[in-house]
């Protein structure tokens, strides 16, 4: 199963080695630990990247997970695996939809559809009761969802689409027989996420004049988004174009020496 590993060369890890060894580098280490662990300095690096984000016609949202209950299964190599199952008031609410379908002898079945937003953070590894290393996965919920699984078959719906969608997006195998309900609200500590939507049209990068380089990873499926808009742009550019005007294209060819023909006339 996929997890969070540092992969490191024999070099990086000489480097680092003689860097922990330097006092001044051991002291700014410290600094930027208790800094990420001040909230309100938190706070203001999200505050500060997410206005950073929006010049660039992102809507970047961090999402911190509020504690639900949580799923342990097992993998397809009989390893342990634990679902959080989560909720945070960004995540968009369940929809619910009046429908009717078909059975047999033409009879009419009337229920409700319902949608079930959520966001997905890659794995991370924790340690079990026995001190075994475990990939965790982290589903957001909004808090809606959390409070309607009192009712036991919408609690079931939550955990299938849970599950679905780890299986899908982390081409992980999960053993569904397998499935326990441990008496605990989060595996591991609860840590924020980001959902990044581009809003509009693309700006000019903020650091475009540095060397033209992106200032933060592409949003995913945006380069493929970008592509396709400019061959639909090309293809209609193509229609435009008067049909009298002629199409080439080679049907044979080889490679010629032109020493070959010294003497011909």
């Amino acid at each position: 199963m996929p997890g969070e590993q540092l992969d490191m060369t024999k070099e990086e890890m000489e480097k680092i080695t003689e860097a922990l060894k330097k006092e001044e580098f051991r002291k700014l280490l410290a600094d930027y630990a208790e800094e990420l662990a001040d909230p309100e300095k938190r706070k203001l690096y999200e505050d500060e990247l997410t206005t950073l984000e929006s010049q660039r016609g992102v809507d970047m949202k961090f999402i911190k997970p509020t504690p639900g209950f949580v799923i342990k299964m097992n993998d397809s190599e009989a390893k342990k695996a634990f679902i959080n199952v989560c909720s945070s008031p960004e995540i968009a609410p369940p929809e619910f939809q009046y429908a009717e379908k078909k059975s047999e002898g033409d009879k009419v079945e009337k229920g409700q559809q319902c949608s079930l937003p959520y966001s997905l953070s890659p794995s991370h590894v924790e340690k079990d009761n026995k001190d075994v290393e475990c990939d965790v996965f982290d589903v957001v919920f909004n808090p809606e969802v959390i409070t309607r699984c009192s009712h036991p078959k919408f609690k079931d719906m939550v955990v299938e689409t849970a599950i679905d969608g780890v299986c899908n997006n982390f081409k992980v195998t999960l053993d569904r027989g397998s499935k326990k309900f441990p008496k605990m609200k989060f595996k591991g500590t609860p840590s924020s996420c980001v959902i990044r939507k581009r809003v509009g049209e693309e700006k000019p990068d903020a650091f475009d004049h540095l060397g033209g380089r992106p200032a933060f990873p592409e949003i995913p499926g945006e380069k493929e988004k970008k592509k396709e808009k400019k061959l639909s742009k090309a293809e209609e550019e193509k229609k435009k174009k008067p049909s009298d005007e002629p199409e080439y294209k080679i049907v044979f060819r080889e490679d010629v020496n032109m020493g070959n023909f010294t003497n011909d006339r």
